[in-house]
């Protein structure tokens, strides 16, 4: 009969009435108790995944609630689930009364499953094992967060002392914490250098693990044409089935690789993806061997209240895909979140600014925490941003956020101080926790089910949740508990969510087991992507770009390509707001009136103009460059030469908002334009805009200036990094911007010395520090090959200064 069982045909049995039990907590008779764990063992042994899953759910939740655990250690026993194992020998009395022959000899077989100081599941043993053995071949390894991704990254190195190795991640905040890890590991021996940057490369007899996002990628490989890398490792690959500027570049990235070495290994490391051949990209022929992981450790539980309706909680079972009503009713979000708040809780938001708004208000809810690491921190971010700073604000009560405008050296600093000080229970964050962001965390509160303009999908849900319960937080020899081995995920309706949001139906379509999930295939790159006529037609474009990424090469019949310097440098830059090939003698020609004269730019405002000139006129009109085609304004054209200015003088943060508050007094007061610029964290509209990308300046208090005036700054940080500097490099290569200017542009100074810090990933303020007489004695370059390492006694010497502790921890990941 077990056979012949289904999780439909267990969905319209009975069962359901003693399982809701199991939720509603209602279980009080030795008799009930057995009837539920023997049913849960009979589920185990079924050959149905499904339903052995179901097992294993009520088995957890059986222990938890009885308080007996000797079921679920002889069931993690016979499926090689170590680390539970381990867990409830270090943790559970009832092991002290265990048959001790029994327990010796099973505790001696989990040290097969022994790796260093952790222990490990048999399908992550099995997984470290494969990748080994597959060192020489191309991969694709599907397994969720906590796997040990990280550590295949330095097996990759240690084992390929003899190889190029590019390891490509998707945001540039990842770009410091994997250099960190790599060089701080006991496995890597030092046989490569380690860079961040296309920058820190030199033509010498070294072997390189470049750690680079692609835009990074891209700009490497057209300056060194030469150079061949013979092992990539792209980690959150699954990004690559999406359809954006980035994942269309990371395309371009792997198929450049691919051509200029065709012995190319590939790693694709990803928490999910259904089948590997959609890896696939156009224009290349690797051939990838699948590891998937198949073991599921961690069984979540599922909670959903809306308080946009009647504020009740019930609780969505992913297996019998219905909800249980619970008992329980709360006033108000705030009241529901701080009674359901686990020791370190992740809260979820689309947009940045709910993420502020919300922060703040949840501030008001909760008192200040007396602790020494906080107070200090505090007085630290006060002295490095400024006193009036939000975060400042949120974390004296043990609250941090976390989004893409909080200054990188920040964000970095708050994932360690949430990390690591236990008042800290809350860390408000935004999707970029889903891109391969580890930081611990006990329950998810999801305020919004929303990515950007749509839904989460499936796949996306899937590794949100990875990433709440971490192995290294469930196994903690001292504060583990098997209790996170059922995760709380908190799906709340509230003002943040849209209007007549269905949170229900969203549950149902991503988290119910037998939901048939697909691979999205939205890059239109992809060789198994559906394309419209449209697509076909955008696909051939990005084509042309690629064989002209590379012109020296073979040429393909059929294939246009640039006939100007200028647009092969536009190329070489990933412009892609230009249509290169149909006005490239146009820009050349703008361009020669500059390079006839023999004049070079050696100032901001001439370089705007230059740009202005030469580019803008060119640039296509469309949505995703609505914010370069501002340079065709006035205003804006001041705003950045006077933008440019401060980095070349190497404002610190402190001094950009005391400026960036003086500027917006002077708009004010002059009454030159009463909306102000913001983008993304607007309120109003201007003119007949679609968007609220503006506000009314003289409407806000000066601590909502101080706060709007730090998101601006990183926001503009990295549209001239991002955005403007493309066009930058390509005047500097056609040698119409000064030398020392353009070295100040790029890197906020001209010092050789500064430079080389900054080049191996050093922040301009810590280089400017480390550069000076008192610190400098701490740091031994390589001025060949332009490395560098920084001596652990500068921790020391740097706290009995009093040094700000942002700059102390930022010498401490790149300690060797």
């Amino acid at each position: 009969m077990m056979s012949e069982l289904t999780i439909n045909i267990i969905r319209k049995s009975r069962f359901q009435e003693i399982y809701s039990k199991l939720f509603t907590e209602e279980i009080n008779e030795e008799s009930e108790f057995q009837s539920i764990l023997t049913i849960g063992l009979l589920f185990l042994n079924s050959d149905n995944y499904l339903i052995s899953q179901l097992g294993y759910r009520i088995l957890i939740r059986y222990s938890i609630l009885s308080k007996n655990t000797i079921p679920l250690y002889e069931v993690s026993s016979a499926l090689n689930f170590t680390p539970i194992n381990k867990l409830l020998e270090n943790k559970i009395s009832d092991f002290e009364t265990a048959d001790s022959f029994y327990k010796t000899f099973l505790s001696s077989s989990f040290e097969f499953f022994r790796d260093k100081d952790t222990y490990l599941t048999a399908e992550q043993l099995n997984l470290k094992n494969f990748y080994i053995e597959k060192i020489n071949q191309s991969l694709a390894i599907v397994a969720p967060t906590s796997y040990g991704k990280s550590e295949l990254i330095i097996s990759t190195i240690s084992l390929s002392p003899k190889k190029n190795i590019c390891i490509l991640v998707p945001t540039k905040a990842l770009l410091a914490q994997i250099k960190s890890r790599i060089i701080s590991s006991k496995d890597f021996k030092q046989s490569h250098k380690v860079i961040t940057h296309p920058d820190s490369y030199k033509k010498i007899d070294l072997k390189y693990v470049a750690i680079f996002t692609q835009e990074r990628l891209i700009q490497f490989l057209e300056t060194y044409k030469e150079f061949r890398f013979d092992i990539i490792v792209i980690d959150e690959a699954h990004n690559l089935l999406e359809r954006n500027d980035r994942s269309e570049t990371l395309s371009l990235a792997l198929a450049l690789l691919e051509k200029r070495n065709k012995s190319s290994i590939f790693k694709f490391l990803t928490p999910f993806l259904v089948d590997s051949n959609n890896l696939q990209i156009y224009n290349t022929n690797y051939s990838l061997i699948e590891y998937k992981i198949n073991e599921k450790v961690k069984i979540e539980k599922y909670y959903l209240i809306d308080f946009n309706k009647n504020g009740n909680l019930k609780i969505y079972d992913q297996f019998l895909d219905c909800f249980f009503a619970l008992d329980k009713s709360f006033d108000d979000y705030f009241q529901f979140l701080k009674s359901k708040s686990s020791k370190k809780n992740i809260i979820y938001f689309n947009v940045p600014s709910d993420i502020e708004n919300f922060a703040e208000a949840l501030v008001d809810t909760i008192p200040k925490v007396s602790n020494e690491e906080i107070e200090k921190a505090c007085k630290d971010l006060a002295r490095f941003i400024h006193k009036e700073y939000n975060l400042i604000k949120a974390l004296e009560t043990g609250i941090v956020y976390h989004h893409g405008s909080v200054p990188d050296s920040i964000r970095l600093y708050v994932e360690n101080l949430y990390s690591k000080i236990t008042d800290i229970k809350y860390i408000v964050t935004s999707s970029t926790l889903l891109e391969g962001v580890n930081i611990p965390g006990e329950s998810l509160f999801l305020f919004d089910y929303q990515k950007g303009r749509r839904k989460l999908t499936a796949s996306q849900m899937k590794n949100l949740v990875g990433r709440v319960c971490r192995f290294r937080e469930i196994f903690h020899a001292k504060n583990g508990d098997i209790k996170m081995l059922e995760p709380s995920i908190y799906l709340i309706g509230s003002k943040y969510t849209r209007k007549g949001a269905n949170l229900e139906k969203f549950y149902k379509d991503t988290v119910k087991v037998d939901k048939k999930i697909t691979d999205d295939l939205e890059n239109i790159l992809l060789n198994n992507a559906r394309l419209s006529s449209k697509d076909a037609i955008e696909k051939e474009k990005l084509n042309e770009f690629f064989y002209n990424l590379d012109p020296d090469g073979e040429r393909i019949e059929g294939v246009n390509y640039s006939n100007t310097l200028i647009g092969r440098y536009c190329f070489e830059n990933n412009i892609h707001e230009i249509e290169i090939l149909q006005n490239e003698e146009n820009i050349k020609e703008q361009a020669e009136r500059f390079t006839n004269l023999g004049y070079k730019v050696g100032n901001p405002k001439e370089l705007l103009e230059a740009i202005s000139l030469i580019f803008i006129p060119f640039i296509k009109e469309n949505d995703k460059n609505l914010n370069i085609l501002r340079l065709k304004q006035n205003g804006a054209l001041k705003f950045y030469s006077l933008f440019l200015n401060w980095k070349i003088q190497a404002m610190p943060y402190k001094l950009m908002i005391r400026n960036f508050l003086n500027y917006w007094r002077r708009i004010e007061k002059n009454s030159e334009e009463i909306l102000v610029y913001v983008g993304k964290w607007g309120d109003t509209r201007k003119d007949n805009a679609n968007v609220e990308h503006w506000v009314r300046i003289s409407e806000k208090t000066y601590r909502e200036r101080v706060n709007l005036a730090i998101v601006k700054i990183k926001e503009e940080q990295d549209f001239v990094d991002n955005k403007l500097f493309k066009f930058i490099e390509v005047l500097y290569k056609m040698q119409i911007i000064e030398e020392d200017f353009y070295l100040k542009i790029k890197y906020g100074t001209s010092d050789k010395v500064k430079i080389i810090l900054i080049k191996n990933g050093i922040s301009l303020a810590l280089a400017s520090l480390l550069s000076s007489v008192e610190y400098f004695s701490f740091v031994d370059i390589d001025f060949i090959t332009e490395s560098l390492k920084i001596s652990p006694q500068i921790v020391g010497i740097m706290e009995n200064r009093n040094v700000n502790e942002i700059l102390i921890f930022e010498v401490k990941m790149n300690l060797g």
